[in-house]
């Protein structure tokens, strides 16, 4: 709300005739939007739209045509996430889980999963989740793995605007900051993105170690992953609404060309 109120506000020098401008990324038409490619829209869908080419992008990490067709995750996040419950959670369930796991990321917990060491390639089923350790990949495949998974942990900001931009359910692991500032960020894109969807609210807040209000405050993750999975359809269709109304903000490179232009 802060920076709707000062976006595109000149900021005269006090003392030469010089006048800037505060120009503001974020989420509504009364900001400049999100960083994205011109293609990229384009790209997403003709590649959600070929099968044939998601299961050949997957199967170059090794996923199976069964794993295919389980519930896939991609998991980004940083090393002090709950993994380990969730993993626990995951394999103990009834839904068969593929987690895809860039090499490095939350190293501890995947090797306490897979008993050895965490490189690339590496693979291994528990129970209902099978976990798979991805070498890391550029930018466009990056996307493309965003794009062929049903559910999309991500962190920071550079992944978190990427998987706005895969208009597939995500959850944010946001960077933390003294006094858990990074809380209150989170709570404030929540209100916005999770259109009051309870569960995708508990399990976002428990995934960042925040505080949550009432008795989810004490469920398990197993409890909490489990009213999440449930409403997934839900989310599904709301990160497809999200996705469309980043899309209609446009993009910030071009909203700020077109400002500088006004300014002629």
């Amino acid at each position: 709300e802060w920076v709707e109120g000062c976006h595109t506000l000149p900021s005269p020098h006090p003392r030469f005739p010089l006048t800037k401008y505060f120009f503001f990324p974020g989420f509504t038409n009364k900001t400049g939007g999100l960083l994205r490619e011109s293609s990229l829209e384009q790209q997403r869908q003709q590649f959600q739209s070929d099968q044939a080419a998601v299961a050949a992008f997957l199967a170059q990490f090794g996923v199976t045509p069964t794993e295919m067709a389980s519930l896939k995750v991609s998991l980004f996040c940083y090393p002090h996430a709950p993994v380990p419950a969730l993993f626990d959670a995951w394999q103990r369930g009834d839904t068969a889980i593929t987690c895809l796991v860039p090499e490095g990321v939350a190293i501890d917990a995947i090797q306490a999963f897979l008993g050895s060491g965490a490189k690339a390639g590496a693979a291994l089923t528990r129970g209902a989740l099978t976990v798979r350790v991805l070498p890391f990949v550029p930018q466009p495949d990056y996307d493309k793995l965003l794009w062929a998974c049903d559910l999309n942990f991500v962190r920071g900001e550079d992944s978190f605007v990427r998987a706005q931009w895969a208009g597939k359910p995500f959850i944010w692991h946001i960077y933390p900051q003294d006094e858990n500032l990074h809380h209150k960020k989170l709570r404030a894109f929540l209100q916005r993105y999770s259109a009051n969807i309870e569960s995708l609210i508990a399990f976002s807040l428990r995934w960042n170690g925040a505080e949550t209000d009432g008795i989810k405050q004490q469920a398990s993750e197993s409890l909490l992953w489990r009213s999440f999975q449930a409403d997934m359809p839900k989310i599904a269709c709301r990160s497809a609404d999200w996705q469309r109304q980043m899309l209609a903000n446009g993009d910030l490179a071009s909203n700020l060309l077109k400002f500088a232009c006004s300014l002629r």
